[in-house]
């Protein structure tokens, strides 16, 4: 095990010198061994993957054969602990490595990923006093600063910091990152302003945080605790967040938290937990269903409460009002679709029938949303004597908004990687593998699949089709429970 984890140490090791770029000379030396085989992508090294530099000159391809290689590992290792009883060394090195592999990815230049830019003009924005939802940073550009205090102030801080300030995506749309996530990004402000290596220690130590619950839940269900290598040695998990820097590891250690109180009959502060959760990021709420029939009256008012006090400052806070402090979201919920997987079956197949109903992707967004709260009602009505019946149905609930979702994006996959601790199947497994490749498409334009008038992304394709197909082959012809996975 130990010998193993070195290996991998080794892999995201390379990862992160990568990311930074490696000399001529040590691409040299790599291109002569391989006899020039792969000199364009070795050729690439040397480029790492900074801001500045053109997508398709990023060794993209070079990461995902090191991505590919720790998967393959991690899956091996997996399924050797799932048949293995608990050991307290197995453990300790489980947890040992989950942290180091942490550790070396944390100053590493984050692949193919900019979305902390808008958490570090937030962060800032609501340190100096200045409601983060209130302006969308195109607005800073604006001559409105002679007559207006705070566009002014905003106009300094983007002075302070002009490559970042141009760096945020989607500078015409105010903030969708909800009040828990924006007073995290204040307080990384308040540490070390414009900080991405603050930024992230603070989300790899969430990440911790959330390994510490999972392997508390595995205790608390008897189950071997070293089952959480399933979450702390998981590629994508160390990929989407100690490297590229996703505050998911918030959302996930607070849904953890909830589940905890749960089972622990601890349902006042499993609400308050599972509030905060939904203030970090929004699917959380839709995990409510889950716990109406184990809290009373009583803890979904303080559950409401809970969302409703959170909001309300930043409602009345400069006069920002409900339109300001959910437009972002809005516009996301509108317009926003990205490597989607059942989704675009379903927007194709409206397409291909010439349905003049309107919109094909909210006709899309209709169908593909009932379809979840049809599965979301079905979950919710089970029988759940069993708590790990529970983790189990959250599990799948997870799944099912990730494949219905209209936005696909690979770090969304983690939020069900903690459940896969308890529940390890393997096709789940593998699509927290394939769906790496859809960073392809930041360097290459891979077209479409057509049948008549239906079609399907090809890259799109490539990571759900072996999914669906293992899928179906674990599920309906081989019926694998989980405990087949588990001893």
């Amino acid at each position: 095990m130990i010998a193993v984890g070195i290996f991998l140490a080794l892999i995201w090791l390379a990862v992160t010198f990568i990311s930074f770029g490696l000399p001529v000379t040590v691409c040299s030396v790599i291109n002569t061994v391989t006899f020039g085989a792969f000199s364009s992508a070795i050729a690439a090294m040397h480029n790492g993957f900074y801001y500045e530099i053109p997508n398709k000159n990023m060794p993209t391809a070079i990461f995902l054969v090191l991505f590919t290689m720790a998967f393959f590992i991690y899956l091996a290792v997996v399924a050797r602990i799932g048949k293995s009883p608990a050991n307290v060394k197995s453990f300790g090195i489980i947890m040992l490595f989950s942290i180091l592999f942490r550790l070396i990815l944390l100053p590493s230049v984050a692949i193919h990923e900019s979305d902390f830019y808008r958490y570090l003009w937030d962060g800032k924005s609501f340190k100096n006093w200045i409601n983060p939802f209130k302006y969308a940073p195109v607005e800073v550009n604006s001559a409105r600063a002679e007559t207006n205090h705070e566009i002014k102030q905003l106009k300094g801080l983007r002075d302070k910091n002009p490559l970042y300030f141009e760096r945020i995506n989607h500078r015409g749309v105010p903030t969708i990152y909800p009040p828990v996530a924006q007073a995290v990004f204040a307080a990384s402000s308040i540490i070390k302003e414009d900080s991405i290596f603050a930024l992230k220690n603070i989300f790899v130590f969430f990440d911790i945080l959330a390994l510490v619950l999972i392997v508390l839940l595995l205790s608390h269900f008897k189950l071997n605790p070293s089952l959480a290598i399933v979450y702390g040695w998981s590629p994508l998990v160390l990929k989407e967040i100690a490297n590229s820097g996703h505050y998911d590891s918030i959302t996930i250690f607070l849904v953890l938290l909830s589940l905890y109180f749960l089972v622990k009959n601890k349902a006042l502060t499993g609400s308050i937990s599972l509030a905060a959760a939904g203030l970090a990021k929004f699917y959380p709420m839709l995990l409510l269903p889950f716990f109406i029939k184990r809290i009373k009256i009583r803890h979904l008012v303080v559950f409401a409460l809970g969302i409703i006090g959170m909001y309300m400052p930043f409602l009345i806070w400069g006069h920002t009002g409900f339109h300001k402090v959910f437009a972002g979201l809005g516009i996301y919920s509108e317009k926003w679709a990205y490597n989607e997987s059942l989704f675009i079956v379903v927007q194709s197949a409206l397409d291909a029938s010439h349905l003049q109903a309107g919109s094909d992707f909210f006709l899309s967004k209709v169908v593909t949303g009932l379809i979840f709260i049809g599965i979301l009602f079905i979950l919710a009505r089970r029988k759940c004597g069993d708590p790990l019946l529970l983790i189990k149905n959250v599990l799948f609930t997870l799944v099912a908004l990730f494949l219905l979702n209209p936005v696909g994006e690979p770090w969304y996959f983690c939020w069900a990687i903690p459940f896969l601790c308890f529940f390890p199947y393997r096709s789940l497994l593998l699509l927290s593998w394939l769906l790496i490749f859809s960073y392809l498409s930041f360097a290459h334009d891979f077209g479409v699949m057509r049948a008549g008038n239906f079609e399907i992304p090809v890259l799109n394709a490539i990571q759900y089709v072996p999914f669906f197909l293992f899928f179906i082959w674990e599920f309906v012809i081989r019926k694998r429970n989980a405990l087949d996975y588990v001893k």
